[in-house]
């Protein structure tokens, strides 16, 4: 694999979906001033652990964080009911899906490129992010997960 290029899902249609804005596996471009300048849904993201978990743990508040309204009660809602379940084809995978971020039995939220993780467990109460600093798979989100539960258990 060439420096500089995350390596890439396995899967053509994974792999297409990966290349779609073009350069998102390339490093020199995903961390350029010019992609993360840009609005590309469900792609860009960017902030710090700290950052994504004060945004989870304001969904967990019903939408607001420190006295500011993120967002309506009703999206909120819609993003952590879960709106459909099918199988995803690129992660090739049965899925339920909220608005924006998937679902399942222990909360909802989204991982990232590279591994990071962001998500809210209402029945715990519990905001959590963890953002990497290097390009892998989300192995080490999960057992920061695992052990962050295993702490409040």
């Amino acid at each position: 694999m060439p420096p500089g290029r995350v390596p890439a899902p396995p899967g053509d249609l994974a792999r297409r979906a990966m290349s779609n804005p073009p350069g998102m596996l390339d490093l020199a471009v995903f961390n350029g001033a010019a992609w993360r300048a840009a609005e590309i849904p469900a792609v860009n993201g960017h902030g710090t652990a700290l950052a994504v978990a004060r945004f989870y743990g304001g969904l967990l508040a019903g939408g607001e964080l420190d006295g500011a309204r993120l967002l309506g009660a009703g999206t909120v809602a819609a993003m952590s009911g879960g709106e459909m379940s099918a199988h995803d084809a690129v992660l090739d995978a049965e899925v339920r899906w909220g608005l924006g971020v998937w679902v399942d039995h222990d909360g909802y939220g989204m991982g990232g490129v590279g591994g990071s993780l962001g998500m809210a467990d209402p029945a715990l109460g519990l905001a959590e992010a963890y953002v990497t600093r290097q390009m892998g798979d989300h192995a080490r989100a999960d057992a920061m997960d695992a052990a962050v539960r295993a702490a409040l258990a």
